[in-house]
């Protein structure tokens, strides 16, 4: 029997049988819709949160802090002279932080300041959400995050060009002030939900704060094939190295963990959908004994049997697979509609929750033809094995 005369057959099922095998395709659409919809939300929140750690400067960058433990040390000038010097390294920027406190038309509120350069913000990843970066040769800019917007109430359109009260003091140390209330020109909001941070020109914080001990160090390596070869030069000079890479890999291991857990509640969903794909295929199977007789009588082999009643679940599980995935693109459409509708009631920034990956996509239908092969393979054998005289004078 040809292959076209196969499907041909095979299509019959969804004549015949129109509401049943509806019901089988409906059923097998809502445990591949739920898959898709829970294990897009775990690739959506993973490509969210590495967007808003990587940028094409964070990774090529590794940031450098002082060693704690038995042998403590700090990050020296020298230090910093050293790692310039090294082969493959662009620029090295030192960070100052310390504990600090501003006013805006109201109460001070605490706050953490970084002493940064102007190409600290592209190192860390961060995007500006209005304005611009720090000019290192201005005196008294600043930059804020949104997140300290939201703890003093402040709408983002509000601060820029704006002057803040911004004192600081040495971190360790007592809460006295280092510097007074020193009047600062807000020059750019950077997105950050997280931290309530300011950052202020390195130069000009370390006029008023000398002493304070450098909290870390940014370094830019001209390509990812070099951070390996530069991590391990510095380590060798005691100091812990971190990069973006060493994140984004721990990020993608718990999120893997996180779609599988999520994947698994639409494999139950579709364990139950095939269990009722099994019930139709044995139903059609025994409503259609003597037509598989007629078919032996007239020559067809357990061969062709058994690939006709694999067909029709095949076409059961593809078409379940295919109305899934559309289900689930809706599903996840309308929540990211609502999410984003809501985020800008509240100002927000606007995200996309879920994502696709095309061999996803791919693996998804194929997953669901996979599962209803297996699902149809005993009633294809048992079809198959079916002798054509019993199947004649089966009524």
């Amino acid at each position: 029997m040809r292959f076209i005369d196969v499907i041909r057959i095979a299509t019959r099922i969804f004549k015949n049988n129109r509401l049943r095998t509806f019901l089988t395709i409906l059923g097998v659409a809502v445990g591949i819709g739920t898959i898709v919809f829970l294990i897009a939300l775990g690739y959506g929140l993973q490509k969210l949160t590495i967007e808003q750690i990587t940028g094409t400067d964070a990774l090529t960058a590794l940031e450098v802090t002082p060693s704690v433990g038995d042998r403590p040390r700090q990050i020296t000038d020298d230090m910093i002279k050293k790692i310039k010097a090294f082969d493959n390294v662009e620029t090295v920027e030192a960070v100052m932080a310390l504990n600090g406190q501003m006013s805006f038309d109201g109460p001070p509120g605490d706050v953490s300041v970084y002493a940064v350069s102007d190409d600290y913000f592209s190192l860390e990843g961060l995007s500006f959400a209005i304005g611009g970066k720090i000019n290192t040769s201005a005196k008294n800019e600043a930059v804020v995050t949104t997140a300290l917007l939201d703890q003093f109430s402040k709408d983002t359109n509000q601060l820029p060009g704006e002057k803040i009260n911004i004192g600081y003091s040495k971190v360790g140390t007592t809460n006295e002030l280092v510097s007074d209330s020193i009047k600062y020109k807000v020059v750019g909001i950077v997105i950050d939900e997280f931290e309530p941070n300011i950052y202020l020109p390195y130069e000009n914080v370390r006029q008023f704060s000398p002493e304070s001990p450098i909290h870390s160090l940014k370094i830019k390596v001209n390509s990812q094939e070099n951070i390996g070869a530069i991590k391990g030069q510095i380590s060798a000079m005691g100091y812990p190295v971190t990069t973006v890479i060493d994140t984004v890999d721990q990020l993608e291991r718990g999120f893997a963990v996180v779609r599988f857990a999520l994947g698994l509640l639409g494999v139950i969903a579709l364990i139950v959908a095939s269990i009722g794909m099994f019930n139709t295929l044995t139903i059609s199977l025994l409503e259609r004994i003597k037509e598989v007789g007629i078919m032996k009588s007239l020559g067809a082999s357990d061969k062709d049997i058994w690939q006709i009643f694999l067909a029709e679940a095949i076409l059961i599980g593809f078409c379940g697979g295919l109305v899934g995935l559309i289900m689930g693109f809706v599903g996840s459409s309308f929540i990211n509609y609502i999410y984003n509708f809501l985020a800008t009631s509240y100002q927000a920034q606007k995200v996309s929750l879920f994502y696709y990956p095309l061999w996803f996509v791919l693996m998804i239908l194929a997953f669901a033809c996979l599962v209803a092969l297996i699902t149809g393979f005993y009633p294809a054998r048992r079809a198959a094995k079916l002798n054509p005289l019993q199947a004649l004078r089966y009524e």
